[in-house]
Protein backbone atom coordinates (compact mmCIF):
# COMPACT_ATOMS: atom_id res chain seq x y z
CA UNK A 1 0.00 0.00 0.00
CA UNK A 2 2.60 2.02 1.29
CA UNK A 3 4.18 1.98 -2.61
CA UNK A 4 0.95 3.12 -4.15
CA UNK A 5 0.52 5.56 -2.52
CA UNK A 6 3.89 6.56 -3.43
CA UNK A 7 3.21 5.96 -7.00
CA UNK A 8 -0.26 8.35 -6.91
CA UNK A 9 1.21 11.14 -5.28
CA UNK A 10 3.81 11.64 -8.11
CA UNK A 11 0.94 12.40 -10.84
CA UNK A 12 0.02 15.19 -9.87
CA UNK A 13 2.38 17.48 -7.80
CA UNK A 14 -0.29 20.87 -6.92
CA UNK A 15 -2.91 18.27 -5.87
CA UNK A 16 -0.52 16.13 -3.58
CA UNK A 17 0.73 19.03 -2.01
CA UNK A 18 -2.38 19.95 -0.99
CA UNK A 19 -3.31 16.21 -0.18
CA UNK A 20 -0.11 15.67 1.92
CA UNK A 21 -0.08 19.17 3.82
CA UNK A 22 -3.26 18.34 5.52
CA UNK A 23 -2.55 14.95 6.64
CA UNK A 24 0.79 16.40 7.59
CA UNK A 25 -1.13 19.43 9.68
CA UNK A 26 -2.72 16.82 11.21
CA UNK A 27 0.43 15.03 12.44
CA UNK A 28 1.28 18.07 13.61
CA UNK A 29 -1.45 18.69 15.67
CA UNK A 30 -1.62 15.83 17.36
CA UNK A 31 2.29 15.79 18.33
CA UNK A 32 1.67 19.61 20.08
CA UNK A 33 -1.33 18.15 22.05
CA UNK A 34 1.25 15.43 23.75
CA UNK A 35 3.98 17.65 24.18
CA UNK A 36 1.43 20.27 25.76
CA UNK A 37 -0.99 17.87 28.07
CA UNK A 38 2.05 15.60 28.36
CA UNK A 39 -1.07 13.06 29.57
CA UNK A 40 -0.39 8.92 29.49
CA UNK A 41 -3.39 9.27 26.69
CA UNK A 42 -1.73 12.02 24.80
CA UNK A 43 1.87 9.99 24.64
CA UNK A 44 -0.02 7.13 23.41
CA UNK A 45 -1.19 8.87 20.26
CA UNK A 46 1.76 9.59 18.91
CA UNK A 47 3.16 5.87 20.42
CA UNK A 48 1.28 3.82 17.87
CA UNK A 49 1.71 1.92 14.77
CA UNK A 50 -0.84 4.01 13.17
CA UNK A 51 1.21 7.26 13.74
CA UNK A 52 4.46 5.70 13.30
CA UNK A 53 3.64 4.02 9.76
CA UNK A 54 2.20 7.53 8.43
CA UNK A 55 5.44 9.43 9.38
CA UNK A 56 7.27 6.44 7.54
CA UNK A 57 4.77 7.21 4.78
CA UNK A 58 5.30 10.13 4.06
CA UNK A 59 9.19 9.98 4.59
CA UNK A 60 8.95 7.60 1.97
CA UNK A 61 6.71 10.08 -0.30
CA UNK A 62 9.14 12.85 -0.07
CA UNK A 63 12.61 10.37 -0.49
CA UNK A 64 10.67 9.32 -3.79
CA UNK A 65 9.80 12.61 -4.92
CA UNK A 66 12.18 14.46 -3.48
CA UNK A 67 13.46 16.18 -6.96
CA UNK A 68 9.64 17.29 -6.86
CA UNK A 69 9.67 21.26 -5.67
CA UNK A 70 6.12 21.27 -4.81
CA UNK A 71 6.50 18.84 -1.95
CA UNK A 72 10.14 19.63 -1.64
CA UNK A 73 9.05 22.47 1.46
CA UNK A 74 6.91 19.09 3.03
CA UNK A 75 10.55 17.98 3.95
CA UNK A 76 11.29 20.18 6.93
CA UNK A 77 8.01 19.13 8.83
CA UNK A 78 8.22 15.79 8.22
CA UNK A 79 12.07 16.05 9.75
CA UNK A 80 10.39 17.56 12.82
CA UNK A 81 7.88 15.92 13.52
CA UNK A 82 10.51 12.44 13.14
CA UNK A 83 12.31 14.03 15.32
CA UNK A 84 9.89 15.33 18.14
CA UNK A 85 8.82 11.51 17.84
CA UNK A 86 12.18 10.86 18.82
CA UNK A 87 12.23 12.92 22.08
CA UNK A 88 9.03 12.38 23.49
CA UNK A 89 9.49 9.97 25.68
CA UNK A 90 13.09 9.02 25.82
CA UNK A 91 12.98 5.94 27.73
CA UNK A 92 15.14 2.56 26.71
CA UNK A 93 11.97 0.70 26.95
CA UNK A 94 11.14 2.78 23.42
CA UNK A 95 14.39 1.80 21.79
CA UNK A 96 12.88 -0.13 18.96
CA UNK A 97 10.27 2.71 17.96
CA UNK A 98 13.12 5.38 18.34
CA UNK A 99 15.68 3.45 15.93
CA UNK A 100 13.09 3.27 13.78
CA UNK A 101 12.74 6.37 13.40
CA UNK A 102 15.74 7.12 13.27
CA UNK A 103 16.59 4.95 9.92
CA UNK A 104 13.70 6.85 8.10
CA UNK A 105 15.18 10.08 8.99
CA UNK A 106 18.52 8.98 7.26
CA UNK A 107 16.68 7.76 4.23
CA UNK A 108 15.38 11.05 4.19
CA UNK A 109 18.79 13.16 4.70
CA UNK A 110 19.91 10.11 1.99
CA UNK A 111 17.29 11.47 -0.80
CA UNK A 112 16.98 14.87 0.00
CA UNK A 113 20.77 16.08 0.69
CA UNK A 114 19.65 17.76 3.96
CA UNK A 115 21.64 17.94 6.83
CA UNK A 116 19.65 16.35 9.85
CA UNK A 117 21.22 16.08 13.31
CA UNK A 118 20.84 12.68 13.69
CA UNK A 119 24.17 11.71 15.33
CA UNK A 120 22.95 13.54 18.69
CA UNK A 121 19.81 10.98 19.49
CA UNK A 122 21.62 8.04 18.31
CA UNK A 123 24.42 9.02 20.69
CA UNK A 124 21.67 9.27 23.36
CA UNK A 125 20.93 5.81 23.20
CA UNK A 126 25.05 4.50 24.11
CA UNK A 127 24.32 6.97 27.60
CA UNK A 128 22.29 3.96 28.87
CA UNK A 129 22.92 3.14 32.06
CA UNK A 130 22.36 -0.09 31.49
CA UNK A 131 25.43 -0.84 29.08
CA UNK A 132 27.73 0.43 32.29
CA UNK A 133 26.60 -2.63 34.04
CA UNK A 134 27.42 -6.28 33.35
CA UNK A 135 24.19 -7.86 31.37
CA UNK A 136 22.50 -10.96 32.02
CA UNK A 137 23.05 -13.72 29.76
CA UNK A 138 20.10 -15.95 28.35
CA UNK A 139 16.98 -14.88 26.70
CA UNK A 140 15.21 -14.98 23.22
CA UNK A 141 16.00 -11.91 21.34
CA UNK A 142 12.30 -10.84 19.57
CA UNK A 143 12.01 -9.43 16.55
CA UNK A 144 12.73 -5.79 17.02
CA UNK A 145 11.04 -4.74 13.45
CA UNK A 146 7.74 -5.78 14.39
CA UNK A 147 7.63 -3.99 18.13
CA UNK A 148 7.42 -0.33 19.41
CA UNK A 149 7.98 -0.94 23.19
CA UNK A 150 10.23 -4.17 24.98
CA UNK A 151 9.75 -5.15 28.58
CA UNK A 152 11.86 -4.38 31.62
CA UNK A 153 13.28 -7.86 31.77
CA UNK A 154 14.32 -7.93 28.25
CA UNK A 155 16.24 -4.48 28.30
CA UNK A 156 18.59 -6.43 30.85
CA UNK A 157 19.52 -9.42 28.88
CA UNK A 158 22.80 -9.24 26.88
CA UNK A 159 21.00 -10.48 23.38
CA UNK A 160 18.73 -7.05 23.48
CA UNK A 161 21.97 -4.71 23.88
CA UNK A 162 24.24 -6.20 21.91
CA UNK A 163 21.52 -5.95 19.16
CA UNK A 164 20.72 -2.11 20.26
CA UNK A 165 24.14 -1.01 20.00
CA UNK A 166 25.28 -2.89 16.91
CA UNK A 167 21.90 -1.11 15.17
CA UNK A 168 23.44 2.48 16.79
CA UNK A 169 26.64 1.76 15.25
CA UNK A 170 25.34 0.77 12.12
CA UNK A 171 23.12 3.78 11.46
CA UNK A 172 25.60 6.19 12.78
CA UNK A 173 28.11 4.66 10.14
CA UNK A 174 25.27 5.47 7.77
CA UNK A 175 24.89 8.79 8.63
CA UNK A 176 28.51 9.79 8.97
CA UNK A 177 29.03 8.21 5.52
CA UNK A 178 26.82 10.60 3.96
CA UNK A 179 29.06 13.21 4.55
CA UNK A 180 32.58 11.35 4.92
CA UNK A 181 33.44 13.92 1.59
CA UNK A 182 32.38 16.72 2.88
CA UNK A 183 34.47 19.62 3.48
CA UNK A 184 33.40 20.30 6.72
CA UNK A 185 33.24 16.62 8.18
CA UNK A 186 36.21 17.20 10.46
CA UNK A 187 34.45 19.37 12.76
CA UNK A 188 30.92 17.72 12.30
CA UNK A 189 32.52 14.61 13.92
CA UNK A 190 34.72 15.97 16.90
CA UNK A 191 31.67 15.77 19.55
CA UNK A 192 30.62 12.37 18.23
CA UNK A 193 34.48 11.16 18.98
CA UNK A 194 34.95 12.48 21.89
CA UNK A 195 31.10 10.86 22.86
CA UNK A 196 32.33 7.37 21.34
CA UNK A 197 36.19 7.35 23.32
CA UNK A 198 33.61 8.32 26.74
CA UNK A 199 31.08 5.37 26.05
CA UNK A 200 34.39 3.19 25.38
CA UNK A 201 35.71 3.68 29.03
CA UNK A 202 32.15 3.38 30.53
CA UNK A 203 31.08 -0.13 28.92
CA UNK A 204 31.83 -2.68 31.01
CA UNK A 205 31.12 -5.27 27.45
CA UNK A 206 34.64 -5.97 25.87
CA UNK A 207 32.36 -6.51 22.38
CA UNK A 208 31.02 -2.45 23.07
CA UNK A 209 33.98 -1.14 23.12
CA UNK A 210 35.39 -3.05 20.26
CA UNK A 211 32.65 -1.68 18.01
CA UNK A 212 33.25 1.73 19.34
CA UNK A 213 36.80 1.90 18.65
CA UNK A 214 36.41 0.35 14.87
CA UNK A 215 33.78 3.51 14.46
CA UNK A 216 36.23 5.98 16.27
CA UNK A 217 39.32 4.97 14.35
CA UNK A 218 37.46 5.28 10.66
CA UNK A 219 35.90 8.66 11.41
CA UNK A 220 39.45 9.52 12.63
CA UNK A 221 41.18 8.00 9.48
CA UNK A 222 38.48 9.50 6.97
CA UNK A 223 38.64 13.08 8.78
CA UNK A 224 42.41 12.76 8.14
CA UNK A 225 42.15 12.34 4.62
CA UNK A 226 39.35 14.83 4.27
CA UNK A 227 42.13 17.42 5.77
CA UNK A 228 45.30 16.39 3.88
CA UNK A 229 42.70 17.18 0.41
CA UNK A 230 41.09 20.44 2.28
CA UNK A 231 45.24 21.53 2.49
CA UNK A 232 45.80 21.20 -0.69
CA UNK A 233 43.29 24.01 -2.08
CA UNK A 234 43.26 27.51 -2.86
CA UNK A 235 39.99 28.32 -2.26
CA UNK A 236 38.18 29.26 0.71
CA UNK A 237 34.71 28.30 2.04
CA UNK A 238 32.53 31.30 0.59
CA UNK A 239 33.51 30.16 -2.72
CA UNK A 240 30.48 27.83 -2.67
CA UNK A 241 31.03 26.50 -6.34
CA UNK A 242 34.77 25.57 -5.73
CA UNK A 243 33.53 23.48 -2.44
CA UNK A 244 30.71 22.16 -4.30
CA UNK A 245 33.40 20.54 -6.38
CA UNK A 246 35.61 19.58 -3.64
CA UNK A 247 33.09 17.35 -2.88
CA UNK A 248 31.51 15.92 -5.96
CA UNK A 249 35.40 14.30 -6.54
CA UNK A 250 35.22 12.79 -3.98
CA UNK A 251 32.06 11.04 -4.23
CA UNK A 252 33.51 10.09 -7.59
CA UNK A 253 36.60 8.51 -6.09
CA UNK A 254 36.97 5.20 -6.73
CA UNK A 255 38.52 4.39 -3.93
CA UNK A 256 36.18 4.30 -0.49
CA UNK A 257 37.53 6.28 2.15
CA UNK A 258 37.30 4.00 5.34
CA UNK A 259 34.03 5.18 7.30
CA UNK A 260 31.98 4.31 3.72
CA UNK A 261 33.60 0.67 3.89
CA UNK A 262 33.21 0.41 7.91
CA UNK A 263 29.37 1.17 6.94
CA UNK A 264 28.87 -1.03 3.92
CA UNK A 265 30.62 -3.93 6.60
CA UNK A 266 27.88 -2.82 9.40
CA UNK A 267 24.67 -2.92 6.65
CA UNK A 268 25.08 -6.16 5.68
CA UNK A 269 25.66 -7.59 9.07
CA UNK A 270 22.28 -5.62 10.35
CA UNK A 271 20.70 -7.35 6.96
CA UNK A 272 21.90 -10.95 7.77
CA UNK A 273 21.35 -10.07 12.03
CA UNK A 274 17.76 -9.21 11.57
CA UNK A 275 16.74 -11.76 8.58
CA UNK A 276 18.19 -14.64 11.29
CA UNK A 277 15.96 -13.08 14.26
CA UNK A 278 13.00 -13.02 11.82
CA UNK A 279 13.84 -16.76 10.81
CA UNK A 280 14.24 -17.54 14.50
CA UNK A 281 10.81 -15.81 15.71
CA UNK A 282 9.25 -17.63 13.00
CA UNK A 283 10.48 -20.86 13.68
CA UNK A 284 9.69 -20.35 17.54
CA UNK A 285 5.95 -19.74 17.57
CA UNK A 286 5.13 -22.56 15.04
CA UNK A 287 7.04 -25.10 17.54
CA UNK A 288 5.54 -23.15 21.02
CA UNK A 289 1.79 -23.52 19.15
CA UNK A 290 2.10 -27.07 18.52
CA UNK A 291 3.73 -27.97 21.87
CA UNK A 292 1.01 -26.04 23.10
CA UNK A 293 -1.78 -28.36 21.18
CA UNK A 294 0.06 -31.52 22.51
CA UNK A 295 -0.24 -30.09 26.20
CA UNK A 296 -4.00 -29.39 25.74
CA UNK A 297 -4.52 -32.57 24.10
CA UNK A 298 -2.43 -34.64 26.80
CA UNK A 299 -4.32 -32.80 30.05
CA UNK A 300 -7.45 -33.55 28.25
CA UNK A 301 -7.27 -37.27 27.81
CA UNK A 302 -5.65 -37.61 31.74
CA UNK A 303 -8.65 -35.09 32.72
CA UNK A 304 -11.07 -37.30 30.87
CA UNK A 305 -14.56 -35.87 29.68
CA UNK A 306 -15.94 -33.08 32.62
CA UNK A 307 -18.96 -34.37 34.66
CA UNK A 308 -21.65 -32.36 36.08
CA UNK A 309 -21.72 -34.91 39.58
CA UNK A 310 -18.39 -33.47 39.97
CA UNK A 311 -19.77 -30.75 41.73
CA UNK A 312 -22.30 -32.31 43.30
CA UNK A 313 -20.16 -34.77 44.80
CA UNK A 314 -18.53 -31.97 46.90
CA UNK A 315 -21.60 -30.50 48.96
CA UNK A 316 -21.65 -33.99 50.90
CA UNK A 317 -18.17 -33.54 51.28
CA UNK A 318 -18.29 -30.11 52.96
CA UNK A 319 -21.19 -31.41 55.04
CA UNK A 320 -19.50 -34.32 56.35
CA UNK A 321 -16.55 -32.40 57.44
CA UNK A 322 -18.99 -30.66 59.54
CA UNK A 323 -19.96 -33.10 61.49
CA UNK A 324 -16.21 -34.07 62.23
CA UNK A 325 -16.11 -30.44 63.34
CA UNK A 326 -18.93 -30.56 66.01
CA UNK A 327 -17.52 -34.16 67.38
CA UNK A 328 -13.86 -32.22 67.90
CA UNK A 329 -15.72 -29.25 69.31
CA UNK A 330 -17.47 -31.33 71.82
CA UNK A 331 -14.40 -33.07 72.56
CA UNK A 332 -12.70 -30.05 73.49
CA UNK A 333 -15.56 -28.96 75.54
CA UNK A 334 -16.39 -32.13 77.53
CA UNK A 335 -13.08 -32.86 79.59
CA UNK A 336 -12.58 -35.66 81.74
CA UNK A 337 -15.55 -37.70 81.29
CA UNK A 338 -14.01 -40.62 80.48
CA UNK A 339 -14.95 -40.88 77.03
CA UNK A 340 -12.01 -41.59 74.60
CA UNK A 341 -13.04 -39.00 71.78
CA UNK A 342 -9.83 -39.39 69.85
CA UNK A 343 -11.05 -43.25 68.51
CA UNK A 344 -13.92 -41.59 67.53
CA UNK A 345 -12.32 -38.80 65.43
CA UNK A 346 -10.34 -41.28 64.12
CA UNK A 347 -13.15 -43.15 62.90
CA UNK A 348 -14.60 -40.37 61.51
CA UNK A 349 -12.30 -39.98 59.27
CA UNK A 350 -11.63 -42.94 57.96
CA UNK A 351 -15.13 -42.77 56.53
CA UNK A 352 -14.50 -39.40 55.14
CA UNK A 353 -11.73 -40.80 53.60
CA UNK A 354 -13.35 -44.07 52.28
CA UNK A 355 -16.43 -41.71 50.96
CA UNK A 356 -14.09 -39.47 49.20
CA UNK A 357 -12.58 -42.88 47.17
CA UNK A 358 -16.01 -44.26 46.56
CA UNK A 359 -17.21 -43.19 43.05
CA UNK A 360 -21.26 -44.32 43.92
CA UNK A 361 -23.32 -42.77 46.11
CA UNK A 362 -26.75 -44.39 47.29
CA UNK A 363 -29.52 -42.31 47.22
CA UNK A 364 -30.87 -43.58 50.55
CA UNK A 365 -30.14 -42.73 54.22
CA UNK A 366 -26.84 -45.25 54.89
CA UNK A 367 -24.85 -43.44 51.70
CA UNK A 368 -25.23 -39.77 53.39
CA UNK A 369 -22.28 -38.60 55.17
CA UNK A 370 -24.13 -37.35 58.52
CA UNK A 371 -25.18 -41.28 58.77
CA UNK A 372 -21.71 -42.10 58.20
CA UNK A 373 -20.62 -40.19 61.13
CA UNK A 374 -23.26 -41.31 63.65
CA UNK A 375 -22.35 -44.97 63.20
CA UNK A 376 -19.15 -44.07 63.36
CA UNK A 377 -20.39 -42.71 66.94
CA UNK A 378 -22.05 -46.12 67.68
CA UNK A 379 -19.52 -48.54 66.65
CA UNK A 380 -16.52 -47.18 68.91
CA UNK A 381 -17.54 -50.38 71.56
CA UNK A 382 -16.31 -50.31 75.20
CA UNK A 383 -15.79 -46.45 74.85
CA UNK A 384 -18.64 -44.84 75.78
CA UNK A 385 -20.37 -44.78 79.45
CA UNK A 386 -22.26 -47.37 80.32
CA UNK A 387 -25.41 -45.20 80.81
CA UNK A 388 -24.89 -45.01 77.02
CA UNK A 389 -25.66 -48.62 76.54
CA UNK A 390 -29.54 -48.83 78.03
CA UNK A 391 -31.70 -50.16 75.15
CA UNK A 392 -34.90 -49.54 74.83
CA UNK A 393 -38.11 -46.50 74.45
CA UNK A 394 -36.52 -43.36 74.82
CA UNK A 395 -32.54 -44.55 75.10
CA UNK A 396 -31.49 -42.34 72.28
CA UNK A 397 -32.93 -38.96 73.91
CA UNK A 398 -31.33 -40.01 77.02
CA UNK A 399 -27.85 -41.25 75.32
CA UNK A 400 -28.04 -37.96 73.07
CA UNK A 401 -28.86 -35.54 76.33
CA UNK A 402 -25.79 -37.26 78.80
CA UNK A 403 -23.05 -36.40 76.10
CA UNK A 404 -21.31 -32.84 75.98
CA UNK A 405 -23.10 -31.86 72.31
CA UNK A 406 -26.63 -33.30 73.96
CA UNK A 407 -26.02 -30.85 77.03
CA UNK A 408 -24.90 -27.60 74.89
CA UNK A 409 -28.21 -28.11 72.51
CA UNK A 410 -30.33 -28.35 75.39
CA UNK A 411 -28.62 -25.29 76.71
CA UNK A 412 -30.35 -23.30 73.68
CA UNK A 413 -33.72 -24.72 74.55
CA UNK A 414 -36.80 -22.81 75.81
CA UNK A 415 -37.57 -23.50 79.36
CA UNK A 416 -41.04 -24.12 80.46
CA UNK A 417 -43.30 -21.60 81.99
CA UNK A 418 -43.07 -21.31 85.45
CA UNK A 419 -39.73 -23.40 85.82
CA UNK A 420 -37.64 -20.85 84.43
CA UNK A 421 -33.80 -21.78 85.57
CA UNK A 422 -35.21 -24.28 87.98
CA UNK A 423 -34.04 -27.29 88.76
CA UNK A 424 -36.10 -30.46 89.59
CA UNK A 425 -35.51 -30.39 93.43
CA UNK A 426 -35.79 -26.56 93.49
CA UNK A 427 -38.96 -26.86 92.30
CA UNK A 428 -40.33 -29.53 94.42
CA UNK A 429 -39.02 -27.27 97.34
CA UNK A 430 -41.37 -24.70 95.70
CA UNK A 431 -44.08 -26.61 95.69
CA UNK A 432 -43.90 -27.48 99.28
CA UNK A 433 -43.41 -24.17 100.65
CA UNK A 434 -46.99 -23.35 98.71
Amino acid sequence: MASCITELFGLDSEASYVLAFGFIRQLAVTMRSALNTKTKDAFLEVYCWQYINCLELWSKVLSAHNENSELRPLVYPVAQLLMGAVRLVPTPRYFPLRLRLLRSLISLSKATGYFMPVAPLLLEILQWSELSRKPQSGGRLPNLLLQLRVSKNLLRLSVLQEDVVATVMELLAAHLAQWSDHIAFPEVTHTTCVALRRFVKASAVERFRRMAKQMVDAIEKTAAQTRRRRDAVDFSPKDVGQVADFMEAGEKSKQPNPLRRLAADLEEKGRQRRALTAAEDVDVDESDGEDDDKDEEMASEADGPATEDSEDEKEPIEEYQDDVDAVSKARDTSGSNGFDWAAVNDSAEDELKAYEISDDDSDDGAGHPGHAAAVSVRNAKGKQPKRHEKKGKGSDKKRLRTSPAGKEADAFKKPKHGHQGKSKSAQKKGKGKR
